[in-house]
């Protein structure tokens, strides 16, 4: 994938300080906080593969904004104990989730100039088709469930390159470390990671990497959360 990413559009986007990173910390500072590790997990996994690491830092950065649209829809801008899905349908649910992906493709599109579509494509499969089965799983009718799947699945293409493939996979594993209690043995964090390998592999999403490059990904995730002085702060008091 050759990646032609204007030099002031990049500039802009690694700007701290930039409008777009400014509004979306005070709007949704659980889902900015996500992004800040997610583009540092990217970064790293970048770096040990060789890749435009400044990219995969953009991308991570970057993926979520669209939350901001509706910051209380989503777990991590949530206050303890309340979730509003729970006064929610489960299409009214599945629909404000899915929504953040065009919602942060807007954004992009309307706010920085000329983006990279290299970059848009990469956020619009960081889900890829997959099926929000939390939601559709509340319909207690199974032949309603099978009827209606399409309104719980995410409408965009699978990962087609590597960057695609590892904001993919550093999304859903910092999301489950991060929910999970600090005290977690390392030995079930290994196994988290190892897990959400092997269900994206099996759901043919992350197809387009090698071998190699899977298992450098996962070496580089577990060296991140099993390190011995590693501790896993919540969003709360990070």
């Amino acid at each position: 994938m050759d990646i032609k990413l204007e030099k002031a559009t990049k500039d802009f986007l690694l700007n701290p300080e930039n409008e777009l990173l400014t509004e979306f910390k005070t709007k949704a500072p659980g889902t900015f906080k996500h992004c800040e590790e997610v583009a540092n997990l990217c970064e790293k996994i970048g770096r040990e593969l060789k890749l435009d690491t400044e990219f995969l830092k953009i991308l991570g950065l970057y993926h979520d904004i669209g939350k901001m649209f509706a910051p209380k829809y989503y777990s991590e801008n949530q206050p303890k104990d309340f979730n509003i899905h729970d006064a929610l349908s489960p299409e009214v649910s599945a629909h404000f989730i899915i929504s953040h992906v065009a919602n942060s493709i807007a954004i992009l599109t309307t706010r920085v100039p000329n983006i990279n579509l290299d970059l848009l494509k990469c956020i619009s499969q960081h889900h890829g088709n997959s099926l929000m089965k939390l939601f559709l799983n509340k319909i207690e009718d199974e032949d309603e469930r099978e009827e209606r799947e399409a309104e719980f699945r995410y409408p965009y293409a699978k990962p087609d390159n590597v960057y695609a493939c590892i904001l993919m996979i550093v999304d859903i594993v910092e999301a489950k470390i991060r929910s999970i209690k600090a005290t977690t043995p390392d030995a079930d964090i290994a196994n988290l990671i190892r897990g959400v390998m092997s269900q994206l592999t099996e759901e043919t999403n992350i197809d387009e990497l090698t071998i190699k490059q899977g298992r450098i990904i996962t070496e580089t995730l577990m060296t991140e959360y099993n390190v011995a002085d590693h501790k896993r702060v919540s969003y709360e008091s990070k």
